[in-house]
């Protein structure tokens, strides 16, 4: 794939090549059936921008324009952006898209952290997988030299934080919020003030208990009440 692709945006390339051929090669897939050709133009137009939008190559150009954008709707005093312009709108959908593509960290702990655990999951298959192929393995997707939670009772979590083996995954979590998810996010809740409030909030949880290693002015209480957690965070 890599070299169909030429090495840009693979996987959403694919992604896309493989779901428009669906559309066009199955009537009974077909949802566009009722558009006119014009429309289908458009819209086809419109999912491979988002979903080439999703390729964390462009993830800081996409905020970089968003925070424009935002700025822009904060200067001229207005409590709504002008989508008039196919340029602004498709900007909205793409960081829509991409938002939801890293919602993860936005969830409250407990989805949090099964999330957490799936994607260990995949990165240890690649892994795996690369091993087979006798290729390098990729940062993160050693299972033998990365150390991050397995257990399906999440509440175990605050005993592998507390250990030396857990704090570089720890740390990486932390990085992630810190560098990717959160300023995305702060941006994205900027323009839809005030509903992405609780958004913001797990977020902030979520960093607090991973920072939990290493910033020890959060303290947590975890309880297991029917796989469900409750966290305490003080300043």
């Amino acid at each position: 794939m890599a070299l169909l692709y030429n090495d840009i945006s693979v996987l959403e390339n694919h992604h896309l090549s493989v779901a428009f051929g669906v559309l066009q090669d199955d009537a009974k897939c077909d949802i566009l059936c009722g558009l006119s050709k014009t429309q289908r133009q458009t819209f086809r137009k419109m999912v491979i921008d988002m979903v080439l939008a999703t390729d964390m190559s462009k993830h800081m150009s996409l905020i970089a324009d968003l925070k424009t954008t935002v700025e822009s709707k904060r200067a001229s005093g207005s409590s709504i952006i002008n989508l008039d312009t196919y340029s602004t709108r498709i900007l909205i959908l793409e960081n829509l898209v991409h938002a939801a593509d890293l919602n993860g960290t936005a969830k409250k702990l407990s989805i949090y952290l099964k999330w957490v655990d799936r994607v260990t999951s995949e990165f240890y298959q690649q892994g795996a997988q690369e091993r087979v192929l006798g290729l390098d393995v990729s940062a993160m997707c050693d299972r033998e030299s990365t150390c991050v939670p397995t257990s399906q009772a999440s509440y175990k979590l605050l005993n592998l934080l507390q250990t030396n083996m857990f704090f570089s995954m720890e740390r990486l979590l932390v990085s992630f919020i810190d560098f990717i998810t959160y300023p995305l996010w702060e941006t994205w809740s900027d323009l839809v003030f005030p509903h992405g409030q609780i958004m913001m909030d797990n977020i902030t949880k979520n960093r607090c208990w991973f920072s939990t290693a290493s910033h020890k002015s959060c303290l947590h209480e975890v309880k297991s009440d029917d796989n469900k957690l409750t966290e305490v965070c003080e300043d």
